[in-house]
């Protein structure tokens, strides 16, 4: 627990030296103190997350180097050729997880700072919100999926510049760690379509169509589910409404994920104010749109998620430095609502149990434990447990 909030005492401290000060001395340093210390706290934790413990548990399984070949690589179900080459290289240096786990929080937590460094001036600000929103997710979680979408991230300077050899190189590349990456092939479309009235116009009209034939694709996957050839679990979490802490619960994150958004990239637009990550704002609400019908589309929108929240982070900056606020009250104001934003987001912790267990989500990863120690938290192991059953 003590990382946890050292790490959060350095990001705002962080935040309110650099973002809402204006500092420039050692931000750098600041930076990547705050990536090494993520980096430490992800690498060397110890039965974190309720997939994370799987993987952790079929590490066992995998082979070293001289006995890997294509065969082998493509053994594993539901496994992708490029998770399970990473998983036989590390095991070949070492048969303990816990290098495996720092490979990997290296790539994830390094892909997130360095896009929010590039696509924001408020760092610490987009730090925060990784840091309270997506790192759990991406580090203890969804461990496969995290080390695609952190390719993606890094071909990002590709698909700006429209390097499209090394795009779809690195597009393929995420592809061989999850099989949820493929739609980064049909990514670039959203370039070709811009961002103006058509495109708006065509988008609704994608929604719309997208909407009035859902039922039918959630009748197709139900008959998959019935055949067996589908994991039925699987299939009720990712084919239902995953809003399920109420309607004021959900009303509120349509209005934060979606019509919030939407109105300040349409200020932004009538401002000329340029934000270089538009494209991938612009796929995170269609994805968002589209979840709203057909909840398993989400899962594609944690590839741009963190695109969305720069959005309102940016708006926050931009509109309080009119200087219609004072000093004063534009730090009150940012502070206060950026800080509403990322409590209102983080509610998801705390406020319902997670899955069919009786536990609540924040169980996974407080209180934190490493492999220096290797301490099971009785209520994790018994919610460990029971996603097991």
């Amino acid at each position: 627990m003590i990382l946890y909030l050292l790490l959060l005492f350095l990001i705002i401290l962080g935040f309110l030296i650099y973002d809402i000060d204006g500092g420039s001395q050692y931000k750098e340093y600041a930076i990547y103190t705050t990536l090494a210390l993520m980096v430490f706290i992800s690498g060397f934790s110890y039965r974190l997350g309720g997939d994370g413990l799987i993987y952790l548990l079929e590490y066992r399984r995998y082979s070293s180097l001289p006995d890997v070949n294509f065969s082998y690589l493509c053994g594993f179900n539901g496994r992708q050729p490029g998770w399970v080459l990473l998983c036989t290289i590390c095991k070949t240096i070492t048969s303990d997880y816990w290098l495996f786990k720092l490979v990997h929080a290296i790539i994830v937590n390094t892909a997130y700072v360095i896009a929010i460094k590039r696509h924001t001036n408020y760092v610490f600000s987009g730090l925060l919100v990784y840091y309270i929103i997506i790192f759990f997710n991406q580090n203890f979680q969804i461990l496969r999926e995290s080390l695609a979408i952190s390719i993606f991230l890094f071909s990002l300077p590709s698909f700006y510049n429209n390097k499209w050899i090394k795009y779809y190189a690195l597009a393929f590349l995420a592809f061989l760690f999850h099989e949820g990456s493929a739609f980064l092939f049909l990514l670039p479309l959203i370039k070709v379509l811009g961002f103006n009235k058509y495109s708006i116009a065509l988008y609704l009209f994608g929604a719309i169509l997208f909407a009035f034939y859902a039922s039918d694709l959630v009748q197709y996957f139900m008959t998959l589910a019935l055949s067996g050839d589908i994991d039925n679990e699987k299939f009720y979490f990712y084919f239902h409404d995953i809003e399920s802490s109420g309607k004021s619960s959900v009303y509120g994150n349509i209005l934060l994920n979606l019509i919030i958004p939407i109105v300040i990239l349409v200020y932004f637009k009538i401002k000329d104010v340029k934000i270089s990550y538009l494209y991938p704002a612009l796929f995170s609400l269609i994805i968002y749109t589209f979840s709203l019908v057909l909840p398993i589309v989400y899962r594609f929108g944690n590839y741009v998620l963190i695109f969305n929240y720069l959005v309102i982070i940016d708006f926050l900056f931009v509109f309080f430095s009119s200087p219609a606020f004072s000093r004063k009250y534009r730090y009150l104001f940012v502070s206060s609502l950026l800080f509403f934003y990322v409590g209102f987001k983080a509610r998801v912790y705390f406020v319902e149990n997670y899955g069919e267990t009786r536990f609540k989500t924040y169980v996974q990863y407080f209180p934190y434990a490493s492999v220096f120690e290797e301490y099971e938290d009785p209520d994790r192991e018994v919610f460990l447990k029971q996603l097991d059953d």
